[in-house]
């Protein structure tokens, strides 16, 4: 049978624009992102087997509660100030958003620790970290080196230097896991686990150091600001221009945070640090797909969906074709967790996890989801949804808080509170795809 010419024209332009997509700057940039934050969480996978069997699930269960901690307020601290350095035109408002991201992290950090220094031992607690020596000490630096490392990156992502984000991070984990193998050989406990894990985001900061240089002047700019006029100035007008970052994205963050990290907080506090521990290590393998792909994906995904909203192009079909593809690579994985994750929990980890592959299973729908709505995710801002992405937080904040706790408290499981936790978050993950699909769409006429 002959082909029509127009046929013809059709298959030419596909192939065309296949090969271009192969060859493009995006495609490169996915694979150097991906293959990095592969590495890193491979690293991480290879070591987890043996620091399982050296530390044991109460360590594992401290690490967890103090991570979730750290979290929270790091997205309280940052207020999501270097998400925005990605966005404007020039770089010297990237570097005055990178110092006022700083600036009021090292404040919050200040405060935090001195409430800790008065009610800390109270906190540790009630938090099932009774067994962690100086945390007044390791949180507000933990807050402080978060926020550094965040600032780090989105200066990185926005120079496009993604294969010295991938380079710098392998490097990081092999001297991180090293550390965390020889300290349990010889003496492991959950403070030397916990301190290895604060002082983490510190030792890529330095790696990064060399490869900052065009960053530098806006830690000049963050120790001068408070001394001279003109740059109160410049930093208040950047915090004005981008309000929207703190007053939205940053709540949206804190929300999302703390729906999260809910079930690890309750868990340490009411069944002590092992039960949280066994929780700690499904959480972690469980996100290992979406650390692997989606934020890798994510990074990238910023500023091109950025840019495709800026031109008027259609947005929404990016959206949906990316996210697509997340959740066909999540599929096989979790397929797997599904049907034999106390298994293999058991068989990985050590004798004793296989309850982690027990909370795995009923875990598998939320952070396929999670891994999926990346690209959604990253729309958001381009889109200036922010507001409303607020509300949807606090609702499906509420949404998931309510399971867990109906679970907990009224059913007395906690595999039953892990279910519900996961049905509800996963219900307002669907939610929110399609709500920035639908605004995408509408965006672009």
């Amino acid at each position: 049978m002959e082909l029509q010419p127009a046929m013809l024209g059709r298959m030419t332009r596909l192939t065309g624009s296949a090969r271009r997509l192969a060859q493009s700057r995006f495609a490169r940039n996915v694979v150097t992102a991906a293959s990095g934050t592969a590495a890193v969480q491979l690293i991480g996978a290879a070591f987890a087997p043996l620091l399982t069997r050296q530390y044991g699930p109460s360590a594992y269960g401290a690490l967890g509660a103090f991570m979730a901690l750290s979290v929270l307020l790091t997205n309280a601290a940052g207020l999501t100030y270097p998400v925005a350095m990605v966005l404007p035109a020039e770089d010297r408002k990237a570097k005055y958003l990178a110092a006022l991201a700083l600036v009021v992290a090292t404040i919050m950090a200040t405060i935090l620790g001195l409430v800790l220094l008065v009610w800390g031992d109270r906190i540790a607690l009630d938090l099932g970290l009774a067994d962690v020596e100086g945390i007044a000490l390791m949180l507000p630096a933990a807050v402080v080196l978060i926020t550094g490392l965040s600032v780090a990156r989105q200066w990185l992502i926005r120079k496009g230097r993604f294969s010295t984000i991938a380079k710098v991070g392998v490097l990081q984990a092999l001297l991180v896991n090293g550390a965390k193998t020889l300290v349990g050989a010889v003496a492991p406990s959950a403070t030397a686990l916990v301190a290895m894990a604060a002082f983490a985001p510190g030792l890529y900061v330095a790696l990064l150091t060399g490869r900052l240089k065009d960053l530098l002047s806006s830690s000049r700019v963050a120790s001068q600001c408070v001394n001279e006029e003109r740059h109160v100035h410049n930093l208040r007008q950047v915090a004005l221009e981008y309000r929207d970052f703190p007053l939205y994205r940053a709540p949206q963050h804190l929300l999302n945070s703390f729906g999260m990290a809910v079930p690890m907080l309750l868990l340490a506090s009411t069944f002590g640090s092992a039960a949280a521990g066994y929780y700690a290590i499904t959480q972690t393998v469980m996100g290992l797909p979406s650390i692997l792909i989606g934020k890798a994906v994510g990074d990238v995904f910023y500023p091109r969906v950025a840019e495709s909203i800026r031109v008027g192009r259609r947005a929404d079909q990016e959206i949906v074709k990316a996210t697509g593809a997340l959740l066909a690579a999540g599929a096989v994985p979790f397929g797997l967790i599904l049907l034999a994750g106390p298994a293999l929990f058991g068989f990985v980890f050590g004798e004793g996890w296989e309850q982690s592959g027990q909370y795995a299973r009923w875990l598998v729908p939320l952070f396929l989801l999670n891994l999926a709505n990346k690209p959604a995710v990253a729309a958001i801002a381009p889109l200036g949804q922010q507001g409303k992405l607020l509300v949807y937080e606090v609702l499906a904040t509420i949404a998931k808080c309510a399971g867990f706790l109906c679970g907990f408290f009224w059913l007395g499981e906690p595999l039953a509170a892990v279910a519900l936790f996961s049905l509800a978050g996963s219900g307002a993950y669907v939610v929110l795809i399609v709500y920035v699909v639908i605004a995408a769409r509408r965006a672009a006429g």
